[in-house]
């Protein structure tokens, strides 16, 4: 059988330019895939679909307020989806939703004082029966140092 090819932009009249993050998360039986990116605005977008639905987007920029300016990475922890990435003014944000909230933002470069340049990287490590949450980003200033 072949692969079906679905026509996104069609469907939610929204596109995306640049690379797009892509994730998975269950809800009940069904598996819910998720696409985002940024339009040719910097909004970012979040585009969704579960079986017996079509495809839906969400603005993530009108919910927050905050807009980015390259492509984002995606990691879930539980059933919270993150998205990171690069705003205007080299800040680092973070994006979450979770099914008691909507999409939240964090900007990072505010709390930490460091501009960034680029994509970040997400990756998670095992600490005994915590789960530790590491994302890193290429610093705009000068190099961090260990």
């Amino acid at each position: 059988m072949l692969p079906k090819v679905v026509d996104v932009t069609a469907i939610t009249g929204k596109h995306i330019v640049g690379p797009m993050s892509s994730w998975q998360i269950p809800n009940g039986p069904y598996l819910i895939e998720h696409l985002s990116g940024k339009d040719p605005n910097g909004d970012l977008l979040v585009f969704y679909w579960m079986p017996g639905q079509d495809w839906k987007v969400v603005n993530v920029t009108q919910k927050t307020g905050q807009k980015v300016t390259d492509s984002v990475i995606s990691w879930v922890i539980n059933n919270v989806e993150h998205l990171a990435g690069q705003g205007p003014n080299n800040s680092l944000f973070v994006f979450s939703w979770a099914p008691s909230t909507n999409w939240r933002v964090v900007n990072v470069s505010k709390i930490n004082g460091e501009k960034v340049d680029g994509v970040p990287t997400a990756y998670q490590l095992s600490d005994g029966k915590e789960n530790v949450e590491l994302l890193g980003e290429k610093s705009l200033d000068e190099p961090i140092k260990f």
